[in-house]
């Protein structure tokens, strides 16, 4: 065992996210980074060459295996990773282990550094992926904590990736056996969390480290974007990423049920993914419906979010969404705008609990319609759902919280 926690920690974060890529393991590894670096930690991160949602790697590091670099106050080692998008289950198997490789062997550009923590912050983390994090942590002393953002393995048996008993219980015994030799899971909620018990994990070994943002950047503010096609309406924006977590059938279905009661009101659909053209078959012909698919840096992404009346998220009725909070859905709260979202499960009750906005059941076009239009003729559910969002966001996922839940766990492993 470690000895007392330092004054001032030193932090690896693992990540084949890193800005400028954009997704949900890129914000999470940047907000811890961001958090623990805030609160006076030294931080450096090995990622992979930037390449999300593109699938395209630069020309500044085609080629080459390894790029130091600084970004804003954390030194960034980039690693090699093929140039390929991240659609199919194939593409993306391909990516992580081409990642896992290239990051095994940066890990050795900082053996001779002392390490307090190692954050392997990855897709399937409770799998042979996060193996080489976990040997790199026992060489150099430190602890080494696996962050969980989905219900491994569940989330490869629901794309339909395992469809064997036998394949399904190797899965689980390599999440028992990933658990025992690193020092802590991190689930970032409490529903992954209760399935990883199930699992078998330890309880000793299993702490939520929720979401957060960074609510200095994500605040509300004035917008420099600027559309004609959206003067004079009422805007309910989806950003991110276009992919078969989300449900825009019945968003689009219920773009067609607000067009005959209120054409003031239009929707916004700003993103890119796998899921993109078949998002632009079913908007074609809808007056009310606009698809912007240019891929924006995170100002403008601000720009965006910070334009429209309300921000939406539709989610389809799956375990591995039920399980979550997106990320998106906190830089909703952050910029202090309604939100409207369909679903069950761990966003289902933030929203309830804390009413930043309407929480509707999941595949309800009908539901989803009104939500969006009962915002837009009840102002004062709007401004307190505006208001709480703001609150919410500040409160309870501010990188502040983020750093001392890091920090109190550190100590709890010592």
């Amino acid at each position: 065992m470690l000895g007392p926690m330092p004054k001032r920690l030193r932090l690896l974060v693992i990540s084949h996210g890193f800005p400028p890529d954009m997704g949900g393991a890129s914000n999470r590894a940047w907000n811890i980074a961001r958090a623990m670096q805030a609160n006076g930690h030294e931080v450096m991160v090995i990622a992979a060459h930037p390449y999300y949602p593109h699938g395209r790697v630069s020309s500044r590091y085609a080629g080459r295996l390894f790029v130091r670099e600084r970004l804003e106050a954390f030194e960034v080692i980039r690693v090699w990773i093929p140039s390929l998008r991240t659609r199919g289950y194939l593409n993306r198997l391909l990516i992580y282990a081409a990642f896992t490789f290239s990051y095994s062997i940066g890990q050795l550009l900082l053996a001779n550094r002392r390490l307090d923590l190692v954050y392997y912050v990855s897709p399937y983390p409770l799998s042979a992926f996060s193996f080489p994090a976990i040997m790199f942590a026992k060489l150099t002393r430190s602890q080494v904590f696996l962050d969980v953002a989905d219900l491994w393995p569940e989330v490869i048996l629901e794309i339909g990736t395992i469809r064997t008993p036998l394949a399904m219980r190797a899965a689980k015994a390599m999440a028992r056996t990933m658990s025992a030799v690193s020092d802590l899971a991190t689930p970032i909620t409490e529903s992954i969390r209760e399935r990883l018990l199930e699992l078998g994990l330890s309880w000793r070994k299993v702490k939520v480290v929720e979401l957060a943002i960074d609510t200095d950047y994500f605040k509300p503010q004035p917008s420099k974007f600027k559309d004609d096609r959206f003067e004079g309406k009422f805007v309910a924006e989806y950003s991110g990423i276009i992919g078969p977590k989300y449900d825009f059938a019945s968003l689009i279905a219920a773009a067609k049920i607000i067009r005959r009661k209120n054409r003031r009101v239009l929707i916004l659909i700003r993103g890119d993914g796998e899921w993109l053209p078949y998002v632009k078959r079913l908007a074609t012909r809808m007056e009310n419906v606009v698809v912007l698919d240019k891929i924006e840096n995170a100002s403008r992404v601000l720009d965006y979010l910070n334009a429209a009346d309300v921000l939406l998220c539709p989610m389809r009725d799956l375990k591995e969404t039920s399980s979550i909070v997106p990320s998106k859905v906190l830089e909703y709260f952050g910029v202090g705008k309604p939100v409207v979202c369909s679903g069950r499960g761990e966003t289902e009750t933030v929203i309830k609990e804390n009413m930043p906005g309407v929480m509707v059941g999941p595949s309800d076009p009908e539901a989803l319609a009104e939500a969006i239009l009962m915002l837009e003729s009840n102002r004062q559910l709007y401004e307190s759902s505006a208001k709480n969002a703001r609150e919410l966001a500040v409160g309870r996922y501010g990188l502040s919280a983020l750093s001392h839940r890091i920090e109190t766990l550190v100590e709890y492993c010592s």
